[in-house]
């Protein structure tokens, strides 16, 4: 069964709603008391019922800056549940390992079935509820997705006037700017390098955009950094207190960020949203320096310096 192999199926309203109520009906039969969390948006409140205490584990981890047990009201919900998702979708499972279906006059409501990890997400957009349920549950397992929910996260974050995007921002005194690159091009370690120096930090890899009549804000997600092992060679005091290697990913080390804000005194330095001044492209660190080349030679480090003094410029 190949990974990318997709089926796509219209089908009516009124069978989505079928799907959707055969879910309330898995969730209310599983008889136990979720654990409940609410995250942090942007500009919207989710409120997170989780089935599976190793999911709220690394949520709890990943997701500690922008998660809280309690809110006053919330705009949508995310159910998360363990269930054997072929078990009820055995008669396609030689077709494609990805089942999507949609309606025609709905385009953000979906269910997307990924058989070759037993898991679904569907999003019911008329009332606003996410459904994430997974069959492995190890912590293993749920550590090899990465970004924890980033697909889920990512539909319950959109709006006319906001979306998650795949970037990092770091700025001064409140005005920042949008660091784009593609997966490896050194989003992380320009933005770790920055804080280090004495930038204030929002995010390195995903983040909230949000329009306003007075521009466009950028807002905080996930509380860890996924860096390269040459990038120990420049921060080794941090290796020993906040860094660990990632079994399954022998060529990245994890950072855990709110330790290392609390240490350094720094937990000002993380910004609840930053005003965007501008956009910058980047491209210094290519897959062949990353694995064959020190990451940090001459040229790097002056193109890391001269990026963070035209930030200064450009911001102040």
């Amino acid at each position: 069964m190949l990974k990318g192999h997709f089926r796509e199926t219209n089908i009516s309203k009124a069978k989505m709603d079928e799907y959707f109520a055969f879910f309330d009906k898995r969730i209310k039969n599983l008889n136990v008391k979720p654990q409940i969390k609410y995250i942090r948006l942007g500009n919207k409140i989710v409120r997170i019922e989780s089935y599976i205490p190793e999911l709220t584990a690394v949520m709890e981890m990943q997701l500690s800056y922008c998660l809280t047990d309690n809110a006053d009201s919330y705009d949508s919900i995310l159910y998360l549940w363990k269930d054997d998702v072929k078990s009820y979708i055995a008669d396609y499972a030689q077709e494609a390992d990805n089942l999507f279906y949609f309606p025609k006059d709905q385009p953000n409501t979906f269910i997307k079935f990924r058989l070759y990890d037993d898991s679904m997400i569907a999003y019911n957009q008329e009332l606003k509820t996410c459904y994430s349920s997974m069959n492995d549950v190890s912590t293993t397992a749920i550590r090899k997705l990465g970004h924890v929910l980033a697909k889920e996260l990512y539909q319950l974050a959109k709006a006319p006037n906001q979306s998650l995007v795949h970037a990092a921002s770091v700025g001064i005194n409140g005005t920042g700017v949008l660091i784009s690159a593609r997966g490896g091009g050194g989003k992380s370690t320009l933005s770790l390098s920055a804080m280090l120096e004495g930038f204030q930090y929002v995010s390195d890899d995903y983040l909230v955009l949000s329009k306003t009549s007075e521009g466009v804000y950028t807002y905080p997600l996930y509380s860890i950094i996924n860096l390269y092992p040459q990038m120990l060679e420049r921060m080794k005091s941090l290796k020993a207190k906040y860094m660990y290697n990632i079994p399954w990913r022998p060529d990245k080390w994890a950072l855990d960020f709110v330790p290392i804000m609390i240490a350094l005194s720094q937990d000002s330095k993380w910004m609840l949203s930053f005003f965007l001044k501008c956009v910058t492209w980047i491209n210094l660190l290519l897959n062949r320096q990353r694995k064959e080349k020190p990451l940090f030679n001459w040229f790097t480090l002056q193109s890391f310096n001269w990026i963070m003094m035209m930030i200064k410029i450009i911001i102040l």
